[in-house]
């Protein structure tokens, strides 16, 4: 059995797939379910994958050119440490909310981590880092 387009018009397409996937493509980006119940979601640079047992997804920024923090008044604390090679930040939000993030000197990222925020990324790879909206507004 070949790929069968099931479904079509401007705004994108469903296919069905030999191995058993359908995919969903928009303008904005692709969802693909795979046969074991796991997904793939692809959209603006960023890639989040589940597994068939749920659970938190991992979540890859395909290129990151900069992280960003939306609005400094927002911190709690900062810390930044130098090792040999590396640099590590620890950010945590008033309210809730933290980030991990690791990288070598040559610019690659060993640990990138956010939690109980939300980030947006632009086309460049600029990932901006903010309250969750429902923390924002409860402080």
């Amino acid at each position: 059995m070949a790929d069968e387009v099931v479904f079509k018009n401007e705004h994108g397409s469903v296919t069905n797939h030999d191995d058993g996937t359908a995919t969903v493509d928009t303008k904005y980006g692709s969802a693909t379910l795979h046969a074991d119940g796991s997904a793939t979601v692809k959209a603006g640079g960023v890639r989040v994958e589940t597994d068939s047992e749920g659970g938190d997804p991992p979540v890859t920024v395909e290129k990151i050119t900069k992280v960003a923090i939306d609005n400094v008044i927002d911190l709690e604390s900062y810390t930044m440490k130098h090792g040999e090679g590396v640099v590590s930040y620890h950010i945590v939000y008033r309210g809730g909310g933290e980030v991990r993030l690791t990288y070598r000197s040559t610019g690659k990222v060993l640990e990138f981590r956010i939690t109980g925020l939300t980030m947006g990324i632009s086309p460049e790879g600029v990932v901006t880092i903010q309250k969750a909206p429902d923390a924002a507004a409860a402080a």
